[in-house]
């Protein structure tokens, strides 16, 4: 058996290889929540903490506006799930803004993100483009507009699916371009009052293309594509300065490479961006930052950890206690490991411990 020493040390070197913790001002890519050991980690003190195995999931990214109303977050669901989901949400007066379809397992999953509202919406999805472009003009006449749609092959079959809000403001839909042309029509419409407000990429016939909706406007704006992560926060908080907001963004592979691209315009409100963490990990984030009335309004996802780094650590609620138990462990004290920075502390005693402490966020039955 591993001492506890050792096996943190193997804990947080499996952590460091699937993900690292990047925080760049208001910018944090995180780590996963997640551990590659082979064994439980036993605590004469605690008792035992079980390593259960996940298979591969979803890396989930997001951006933040500043906010105080309701709002809800749903993942994982099939359509039918997620449908019904949409209805009762409608019922409480919050309305879907932002959603990601993918597959899981073989199966398509849907997630979405929601916020107050009353008005007329509508929701579509698993349809060609001849069907959707018509469903858009026809919606249209309806004093409905689209504000967000995604695109993905389903049965060989590439597919779209949207969700509409009521507007009766100009509006502009385009789609299969490469990027030149697509960069062009963004110039061209700007200067019809007409800014970018959701754009997708993906790949067609081996050729990388860009699709977006266009709705009134003649503020502000940028746009940018074919960046590592690096040179995007780096973009990010650059233009944040100059009282622009990140309102879309996508992330895909070019080249062996991921890459970003997003959509920025006017605003000074407060704001977040967080990206490269499983759904336990999102989640947390968003509880805590709704907390501080921060509202998601862009959810995205993409192929994450493999199964190699997928096994986490779940420690079970205990029903006798009246709180949500968190971890906390005690490890020996080094002169290197220990409460300050390493080489801080002198020399601890034999039995000095420092303790690590990691809060869990309970939603219903999940924790």
């Amino acid at each position: 058996m591993k001492t506890i020493s050792s096996a943190f040390s193997a804990w947080f070197a499996a952590l460091a290889s699937c993900r690292k913790l990047y925080a760049i001002g208001p910018i944090v890519l995180g780590w996963r929540r997640v551990v590659q050991l082979v064994i439980p980690i036993m605590s004469a003190a605690l008792g035992p903490l079980w390593i259960t195995e996940a298979r591969a999931q979803e890396a989930y990214a997001g951006v933040w506006a500043a906010g105080s109303d309701n709002h809800f977050l749903w993942a994982g669901a099939d359509w039918a799930g997620f449908k019904a989901k949409w209805e009762e949400l409608a019922q409480q007066n919050l309305r879907l803004v932002d959603f990601e379809t993918y597959l899981s397992g073989g199966q398509r999953k849907y997630s979405g993100v929601w916020r107050a509202g009353n008005d007329a919406h509508f929701l579509l999805a698993g349809v060609d483009w001849a069907s959707f472009r018509a469903k858009w003009e026809e919606l249209g006449q309806q004093n409905l507009r689209l504000v967000r749609f995604k695109t993905y092959v389903d049965g060989g079959q590439r597919k779209y699916a949207g969700v509409w809000r009521a507007g009766s403001d100009a509006h502009f839909l385009w789609a299969d371009s490469d990027w030149a042309t697509f960069k062009a029509k963004w110039e061209e419409l700007g200067q019809q009052n007409l800014r970018l407000v959701d754009f997708e990429t993906y790949v067609d016939g081996g050729q990388r293309k860009f699709a977006g909706v266009w709705r009134a406007g003649n503020d502000a704006h940028f746009l940018w594509a074919g960046s590592d992560w690096a040179t995007f926060k780096a973009k990010w908080e650059e233009l944040s300065q100059q009282n622009l907001r990140l309102v879309d963004f996508e992330t895909y592979v070019d080249g062996g490479q991921r890459k970003f691209a997003g959509v920025w315009r006017a605003g000074n409100d407060a704001h977040f961006l967080w990206a490269g963490v499983d759904w336990e990990n999102f989640t947390s984030k968003w509880n805590e930052l709704g907390k501080q009335n921060l509202r998601l309004v862009r959810l995205t996802t993409y192929p994450g950890c493999s199964s190699a780094c997928a096994n986490q650590v779940v420690m079970p609620d205990d029903p006798s206690t009246p709180q949500s138990e968190s971890y906390n462990y005690r490890i020996t004290m080094t002169a290197t490991h220990c409460p300050g920075l390493p080489g801080t502390c002198g020399s601890p005693a034999p039995s000095a411990t420092v303790v690590y402490s990691w809060p869990v966020d309970t939603e219903g039955t999940s924790r």
